[in-house]
């Protein structure tokens, strides 16, 4: 939506993509020329905007591992030859480039073809707003739409259209954001056209910085949002909506179920967890302490991994999964080594990051802080989003569906955070347990995923009544002390 530019990789083994290589350098484009031989492994291991070739065996592979990446193919001369006619009709080219091209058309050519998906958010609040100029900033977000419900029981009174109208007039102020990419939605039907939709509602019934004291955001999100859940979930499902469910509202675990129950795909929902965000930013500032140089960023802490649940004290960072790339230690080529946190300073304070990392949860339980969370979480959408597009191969934290069962994910499972990798549909292909998790580790996790369960079971046993009466959600789960 703006003009940000992305990463494209060129494979040519003639040379005869420089001109176009300095082109897309000049004007901003992230451009990487591997050895040919190398680029399909560099291109499984990370993620582009677009691949740009001039080899006729490249599309293919390219569309076997990502049928949505773009493929830009170079041609040799100024009319498309037999074998390039068969890479076009076959779907495996997007565009075609020829050597008489000026600079604006090659520019145009990869503006319309990068890889771009469009993104509804439902719940303009505070979350969903700050969420929305978040990702204004991203170049692979196409289009954005905007569905804003005023009431938890009803989504067809939605918030006055004028107040939708007014955030996208501001969004569209911003420089380089094209105002016919912002779209205001009056029914459910109208957003049915994104790839994924961010789920923020909360009832203005509440405030999360005014809560009482015998109180916490996932009871009382139980209790006024539970009746939005299952009418979005029905609405949903009733224009037979294909495209991905990332829910933020809280209790996101609980909530999960709500779209399980109404028959969407597990592999389709999934919940935030920026628990592993903070576990870094943790890690990172007290690895920091004393250092005015060589002073370590986030993007040198690896693997940070948390498992368990998005609420308080049931978060559990796995720290033997962690490496730190440390300036401070070279190996004999002079590059950064990267060693394990339990050989760095923080050996002996596992256990004060862990209680640090808990703490952080229960204090948005109990204590929510109204003027950082709603950027914390628009941050961590932005960052998460740009992941699962660009770097699929590395896995990241969410809450996820995880089956009893692995090898029969249609039996009982819940919804607890773990690492996912994902497809390039933009869904969960696997969800799994690390493997350097210690057997204490396990324990604590599988006390979450028993309790995580129970609530499930519950769900899905008492979904009539749950649908037919949402306000007696919480009695019925303080009868089960599930709440």
């Amino acid at each position: 939506m703006t003009n940000q530019k992305q990463r494209i990789l060129v494979v040519d083994s003639e040379k005869k993509l420089e001109s176009t290589i300095k082109t897309l350098r000049d004007n901003g484009y992230i451009v990487e020329v591997p050895e040919p031989e190398k680029s399909i492994e560099i291109f499984r291991r990370n993620g582009f905007g677009a691949v740009v070739t001039t080899l006729r065996e490249i599309p293919q592979k390219v569309k076997e591992i990502r049928p949505k990446t773009p493929v830009i193919f170079f041609s040799p001369s100024a009319s498309i030859d037999t074998d390039t006619y068969r890479l076009s009709e076959r779907g495996l080219i997007n565009d075609i480039l020829y050597p008489e091209l000026s600079e604006p058309d090659i520019l145009e050519s990869f503006r319309k073809n990068l890889l771009k998906i469009n993104v509804g958010i439902v719940g303009i609040g505070k979350v969903g707003n700050i969420t929305a100029h978040e990702l204004i900033k991203e170049n692979f977000v196409e289009h954005l739409y905007l569905l804003g419900p005023k009431t938890e029981s009803n989504l067809e009174k939605t918030k006055p259209l004028n107040d939708i109208e007014r955030i996208i007039e501001e969004l569209s102020r911003i420089d380089g954001v094209d105002p016919d990419s912002l779209h205001s939605c009056k029914s459910i039907e109208d957003i049915i056209k994104s790839d994924v939709i961010v789920v923020c509602l909360k009832s203005p019934k509440y405030d999360y910085r005014n809560l009482p004291v015998d109180e916490n955001i996932r009871r009382i999100g139980l209790k006024y949002d539970t009746g939005s859940m299952i009418n979005l979930a029905k609405g949903l499902k009733e224009n037979n909506y294909q495209g991905t469910l990332w829910l933020i509202s809280n209790p996101i675990s609980e909530f999960c179920n709500v779209f399980l129950n109404q028959g969407f795909d597990p592999s389709k929902i999934f919940g935030s967890s920026n628990d592993s965000d903070r576990l870094r930013t943790l890690i990172r500032d007290s690895l920091n302490e004393g250092r005015d140089i060589y002073r370590i960023g986030e993007e040198d802490i690896l693997r940070y991994y948390v498992i368990g649940d998005h609420r308080g004290r049931a978060m559990i960072p796995i720290f033997s999964s962690i490496l730190i790339k440390d300036p401070k230690l070279r190996d004999e080529h002079q590059a950064v080594r990267e060693v394990p946190i339990k050989k760095t300073k923080l050996k002996n304070r596992l256990g004060e990051i862990t209680h640090a990392l808990n703490m952080a949860g229960i204090k948005t339980i109990y204590n929510y802080d109204g003027s950082v969370a709603p950027i914390e979480t628009a941050s961590h959408i932005g960052k998460t989003l740009k992941h699962i597009l660009f770097e699929p191969e590395y896995p990241v934290v969410v809450i996820g569906y995880y089956p009893v069962e692995k090898n029969d994910p249609e039996k009982d499972g819940a919804f607890v955070a773990l690492p996912a990798i994902f497809d390039d549909k933009l869904r969960i292909q696997r969800i799994y347990m690390p493997q350097s998790v210690s057997q204490k580790e396990r324990e604590r996790f599988r006390k979450v995923y028993e309790e995580n369960l129970r609530f499930s079971n519950f769900y899905r046993d008492h979904a009539k009544e749950i649908n037919a009466n949402p306000d007696n959600f919480v009695k019925l789960l303080s009868k089960e002390n599930l709440i």
